[in-house]
């Protein structure tokens, strides 16, 4: 008898399944400066001095590669990376914790009601409607053949789609998609109206107006196409352009960003970056350095020996060296530090 029962005592065991331990990982992230490049993102913790760019921060914790990564946002505590897929990560261990596929090029994205994500899919010209709870594109908002969507703006009830055409210059565009996406009783996307701005609108802010930057045709082979940059003050509940202004000598113009006073405003374009007022006038080259990625972060900064004052710093990419970034202090109206990476730099965002 007493052989029986070790015989069952181990049958039991031996049955039982083996408990699955998930490892925990280290909230090692969080707030500090992500770098997206073509071989991965990087993650550096900008306000401490000593530290160092960690390198490959999406791979080595989630043990796979990002095809042609684009772009990051942080949304409700989530990062959202656009590369062939739609990838959302824990913001403080970096843990891949959904994917969403059915893309073709998607290249910018902003949240929108009913905990949806509104995706600009530039490679099939529409915009992808994504359900943050099913984790699925839910519907697909045409914006037209070739129009290229390249950059969104939202509201509580509406979004703001700018169309930035392609090249060659027979392709370009000058529209601005409008659509609703709020409703009482059940969730909706519905395009409101076509706003026709200048050739090829890049980039945009909702300032009370909508305050929009096009980039005009820029092809620095054959000039005789090439049409001004140009800004635009659009109503955003008519719809009505209020201002427009062509920026005079101004090409290729796109990133349009604001001072931490909201009275000067800064863009990159052919032969480096400017400020300007919010009309567009008094248009002045701050940087000599031919960029495409421009980013503005309040840092402290060593004022002298002793004391310490904010300023705005730029992040800016080098067009010509590729995996550099420049940090310009514009109180000081000087470069402080260079930022090496991996890879060719496509975005820069901050966490904080």
């Amino acid at each position: 008898m007493r052989i029986y029962y070790i015989f069952l005592l181990v049958l039991f065991v031996s049955c039982q399944e083996e408990e699955t331990i998930t490892p925990s990982l280290p909230n090692a992230y969080g707030d500090g400066m992500y770098i997206v490049t073509d071989l991965g993102i990087h993650y550096l913790d900008y306000k401490d001095s000593a530290a160092v760019v960690q390198t490959q921060i999406f791979n080595s914790v989630n043990s796979s590669n990002l095809i042609n990564p684009k772009n990051i946002s942080f949304i409700d505590g989530k990062g959202f990376i656009l590369s062939d897929r739609l990838s959302i990560v824990d913001m403080n261990t970096f843990n891949l914790e959904n994917e969403i596929t059915g893309f073709s090029n998607p290249v910018f994205c902003d949240k929108i009601s009913f905990n949806r994500l509104l995706v600009a899919d530039k490679g099939s010209s529409t915009v992808r409607v994504v359900d943050l709870d099913l984790f699925d594109i839910v519907s697909n908002i045409e914006t037209g053949d070739s129009t290229k969507p390249a950059f969104i703006m939202s509201t509580y009830t509406k979004a703001y789609i700018l169309n930035g055409g392609r090249v060659p210059a027979m392709f370009k565009d000058s529209t601005m998609i409008a659509i609703e996406h709020k409703d009482q009783l059940v969730p909706k996307s519905i395009i409101l109206d076509v706003v026709n701005l200048g050739d090829n609108p890049s980039s945009g802010m909702i300032q009370g107006d909508l305050l929009i930057l096009c980039r005009g045709v820029f092809n620095p082979v054959n000039p005789l196409s090439n049409t001004e940059s140009s800004l635009y003050k659009v109503f955003p509940n008519n719809l009505n352009v209020f201002y427009s202004k062509d920026l005079t000598n101004i090409y290729n113009a796109d990133n349009l960003i604001y001072n931490y006073y909201n009275n000067r405003y800064y863009f990159t374009a052919d032969g480096g970056i400017y400020g300007m007022s919010e009309n567009g006038t008094g248009i002045t080259q701050i940087i000599t350095s031919e960029s495409d990625i421009l980013v503005r972060n309040e840092e402290k900064y060593n004022n002298t020996d002793t004391t310490q004052a904010y300023a705005n710093m730029f992040y800016i990419n080098d067009i010509n060296n590729p995996s550099n970034i420049y940090k310009y202090n514009m109180s000081l109206s000087q470069f402080v530090d260079t930022i090496v990476v991996p890879g060719k730099v496509v975005d820069i965002k901050f966490k904080d």
